[in-house]
């Protein structure tokens, strides 16, 4: 029987310490346009990754972070027609929901106008309504709003608590999260009505606009949980070296945001993850011969033979 993997909180919500990551699900790959493109194309329908999700599933590994309703608002604040519709990931999670009968946690990206106008609060509303309406129930204010709203000489994010009341009436938790680490101390500071943070954290320092020292001391003094993304900053370290120096230097109630193209891909990193968080070896690590080993007949030959 599969282990299980730790809980933590967000708010009143139990969240599994490991959360399913979408940029290498979506093609978002920090390293390359081919490689983006591959990553789209493995993952080129709802049944492929509802698939990886499945294998979550089994580690009881149920939430999952990342854009997941179409923008009503550009990168830059503008509103846009299109948009509000669900994409694959809701597709794929309402699949494996009804194959397995276990619930899937949406943490949709949320994008939202941040215009100070009567016009640009209605839009937002809208983007909040349709996060809400996939069944979310803890809302990600996405790191392109807190780009706009945050005032680094006055250590505020302005305005946030209109978005933060818009997710409360919604009927969910809001969080934020920002490349930059000073979002953390600062909503702190100002007793923002947040449940949990989300920044880059990694041994590589990939993404980070600090020290791994400064973001460390960071987290560590952080007031809610936080949620750590990049832990193999985008495969520039492997996913032993990556994922164990993250739950090797968070607290226990911090969490690390996975990111795999298959479901194969997820079995490792959930085994490294749990070996990491007990302090013990990871087992199929401990045979090389058996993790390298070639198949007894290639593809090609088994085909030339029928």
């Amino acid at each position: 029987m599969e282990q299980k993997f730790p809980k933590t909180k967000i708010g009143t919500i139990e969240v599994p310490r490991m959360l399913i990551g979408t940029n290498w699900i979506l093609g978002f790959s920090h390293r390359s346009m081919a490689q983006s493109k591959h990553i789209r194309e493995v993952n080129n329908s709802a049944e492929a990754v509802a698939k990886q999700f499945e294998t979550y599933l089994k580690y009881d590994i149920n939430a999952v972070i990342g854009p997941m309703v179409g923008r009503l608002v550009s990168h830059g604040g503008d509103g846009l027609i299109e948009g509000g519709q669900a994409n694959v990931i809701v597709e794929a999670a309402k699949l494996v929901e009804d194959k397995t009968g276990k619930e899937m946690i949406l943490i949709p990206t949320t994008d939202l106008c941040t215009d100070d106008t009567t016009e640009g609060r209605e839009l937002a509303k809208k983007q909040v309504a349709a996060a809400a309406a996939i069944g979310a129930k803890i809302c990600y204010i996405s790191f392109s709003t807190i780009d706009q709203l945050i005032n680094l000489k006055t250590r505020t994010i302005d305005r946030l608590s209109d978005y933060t009341y818009m997710v409360r009436e919604a009927g969910m938790i809001p969080m934020i999260g920002n490349h930059n680490y000073n979002v953390i101390s600062i909503s702190d500071a100002n007793s923002y009505d947040v449940e949990a943070y989300l920044t880059p954290y990694n041994c590589e320092g990939f993404y980070m606009h600090a020290e791994v020292e400064d973001i460390y001391r960071t987290i560590h003094n952080a007031k809610h949980p936080v949620m750590t993304i990049k832990a193999m900053a985008a495969g520039r370290t492997t996913p032993l070296v990556g994922i164990t120096f993250n739950y090797a230097t968070i607290r226990d109630c911090d969490m690390v945001i996975n990111g795999a193209m298959t479901a194969d891909e997820a079995e490792e990193d959930i085994e490294i993850g749990l070996a990491a968080i007990n302090h013990e070896p990871v087992e199929s690590l401990k045979n090389p011969m058996r993790r390298w080993a070639m198949p007894k007949r290639l593809p090609n030959q088994e085909n030339a033979e029928k």
